[in-house]
């Protein structure tokens, strides 16, 4: 008889582990169904141990255990991976099966019930005699193109020793263009796997993948990094400062994080790549926690000639009207038209305008049932206000609610609105717009692009989003407006808009204008001077100063409901947190859909780990609170 330990593999059960008989065979890291409550719930074998051995144990439980038999069981994950997430959900303060659940899509656990998942051969189920857990973590800083060719050697150096390889992408949108880039010669042991594939596609690859006995090389995202290929030796994780890295609901689990745990843990070589490290990696770096798998490159090379334009000294000049396109912006884009060559034009806000104002008494018009001011939309030729918070829309002609003025005045810029000053100026001009208004799809989003690439002489106009289906270098680009990014109360704002900014001027072959009303931000001499190492520089003593990452570790704890109930809730757990650095403040936005928000952030030492206390808090705070460790921004 066995005593089996699981992990539900199920958000509506909150216990970490759940223990039964059996008489089964069964091996850890077994999918298997065990009964809970009236259901029966997915779970994951994470220990098996003799009942004989356990004879005290059992007698003095608080419980009953319970007998399951007749277990129809597949082994689905190798023990190094229920381990890695075990030691993730410690180090993200919540269970194994929550980390789990964001490594595998559910199709793949259903269709393992289903008996859709082939058997792994025998004699892939070996861990290869030439890996003996030496993990070793590599950072790679170069330019996309650089980094595939080396990418490109270092594959096929591992086939020839039998490994598999596992190069992970942000998402879906860059794993066409990695593709193209690595899978020559070699397009029979490559495969893909991202969420916006079809679910017959998914159980495809997933099948060829445990079942190729060649080493192969899997291009997916991070939530594939669970599938079993007993023969994988190594993780690339590209463009690894990607904030998309991190998963937008719970268990808010950043993937570059879990890559590295999983490398530890495995005996994986990790190489982390990009034009431009996570200022964090940058740091360990010099700390000498990673190795430089080539030496890092700190000066970004561009054939483009680069002007930064001063918006605010041309508003003076034109104190009348309100300039959008600025002149050498207008003489791009006719340049453009007239030598069949092609122009993106960045505008970082959708809409119309981002804000609107009272014009006597200064109000902002905001939701009915946020805090968030509304942006203005043009919509069937109609002007609309619409929250980009909860989705509220309401008609734009109306009057203040505060003086009831008439004179509500639109300020900023948005999307369409740049999109009419350029059909204005330049009717003739072949114009697509990409943003996730006019692109509701990923498919819509592709045809765009396409449609965009095969007319010479054309802009695309887009927002950040727009980046990522970006596949080649484009002769000419600009970035109309960005300001309201430096507007953010956020640590990172500089890093991304430096980011944003590299990963524009780099693949910009032969113009990259930058409109700006904030002309003496130091970001910008460090872009066009592609002066990586200054700007890490700069923003590393900045964050040393105030006390930022990789200085100090974050957890942010978010609650949100009635107002009253909130402040009350978050005071009790100040008071059970007195042994730490916390401090709780208002959400950015602080009510969303009529519900209120507080936040409470946590500093602790950038070495420390969290400790049993403050990790038996975290985990046993209700769902109504939302734990964030090392959240992407503090809004």
């Amino acid at each position: 008889m066995k005593i089996i330990t699981v992990t539900p593999l199920s958000r509506s059960v909150f216990k970490e582990e759940l223990t039964y008989f059996t008489s089964s065979r069964i091996m850890v890291g077994s999918l298997i169904y065990v009964p809970v409550r009236a259901k029966t719930i997915p779970s994951i074998v994470t220990r098996v141990q003799d009942a004989s051995d356990l004879k005290t144990q059992i007698k003095n439980a608080p419980f009953s255990i319970k007998k399951i038999e007749n277990l129809k069981t597949r082994n689905v994950f190798t023990p190094q991976l229920i381990e890695s997430a075990s030691i993730a959900a410690d180090y993200f303060a919540t269970t194994t099966g929550n980390i789990i659940q964001a490594l595998v899509p559910k199709i793949i656990l259903d269709a393992y019930n289903e008996e859709k998942i082939k058997n792994i051969p025998a004699s892939l189920k070996t861990i290869p005699e030439q890996r003996k857990l030496k993990n070793e973590h590599y950072v790679f800083q170069s330019n996309s193109d650089e980094r595939m060719v080396v990418y490109k050697s270092f594959i096929r150096e591992s086939f020839a020793r039998k490994q598999s390889v596992f190069f992970c992408l942000p998402s879906a949108q860059r794993i066409g263009p990695s593709l193209r880039a690595l899978e020559k010669g070699i397009g029979a042991y490559t495969y893909i796997l991202h969420g916006k594939m079809s679910q017959k596609e998914i159980l495809g690859q997933w099948n060829k993948i445990i079942t190729n006995k060649h080493p192969v090389l899997i291009i997916a995202t991070g939530g594939f990094l669970a599938i079993p290929r007993y023969d994988l030796a190594t993780i690339i994780v590209d463009y690894e400062n990607s904030s998309s890295y991190k998963t937008i609901a719970r268990p808010f689990l950043d993937y570059r994080v879990f890559a590295e745990i999983y490398a530890k843990t495995a005996g994986l070589k990790l190489i982390c790549g990009d034009v431009f490290l996570r200022v964090e990696t940058l740091y360990r770096e010099q700390q000498k926690e990673m190795i430089p798998f080539t030496s890092l490159k700190f000066r970004a090379l561009s054939t483009a000639k680069q002007q930064i334009v001063d918006m605010k000294v041309k508003s003076e000049a034109s104190k009348k009207t309100f300039i959008i396109l600025s002149n050498e912006l207008k003489k791009l884009i006719s340049e453009t038209q007239q030598q069949n060559e092609q122009l993106f034009i960045l505008v970082s806000r959708k809409g119309q305008n981002p804000l609107t104002v009272c014009g006597d008494c200064g109000t902002i018009i905001k939701c009915d049932y946020c805090s968030a001011p509304t942006i203005l939309h043009k919509k069937n030729k109609q002007n609309i206000f619409i929250c980009h918070k909860c989705g509220q829309t309401k008609n734009a002609e109306r009057l203040c609610e505060i003086c009831k003025s008439w004179r509500l005045v639109p300020l900023g810029i948005g999307i369409q609105l740049a999109e009419q000053e350029i059909k204005k100026i330049f009717p003739k001009i072949k114009l697509f717009r990409l943003d996730s208004d006019e692109a509701t799809t990923h498919k819509k989003a592709l045809s765009i692009m396409k449609s965009f690439v095969s007319a010479p002489g054309s802009i695309l106009l887009g927002t950040e989003m727009a980046l990522s289906y970006l596949k080649k270098d484009i002769e000419n680009i600009a970035v109309l407006s960005l300001d309201s990014l430096f507007a953010l109360p956020d640590f990172r704002a500089q890093e991304r808009i430096f980011n944003l900014l590299l990963r524009l001027s780099s693949i910009a072959t032969k113009n990259f204008i930058i409109q700006t009303r904030n002309h003496d931000e130091k970001v910008f001499k460090y872009i066009s001077e592609g002066n990586l190492i200054d700007f890490y520089r700069y923003e590393i003593k900045n964050r040393q100063k105030l006390g930022y990452p990789p200085f100090k570790k974050f957890i942010k704890i978010t609650r949100e409901g009635s107002k009253e109930k909130v402040i009350q809730d978050m005071k009790k757990l100040s008071a059970i947190l007195t042994d730490y650095e916390a401090f709780s403040f208002p959400a950015f936005t602080q009510t969303i859909k009529n519900k209120y928000r507080i936040h409470m952030l946590i500093k602790l030492d950038a070495t420390t780990k969290l400790d049993v206390k403050l990790l038996g808090i975290l985990k046993a705070l209700p769902p109504t609170y939302i734990v964030q460790v090392d959240p992407e921004n503090l809004l």
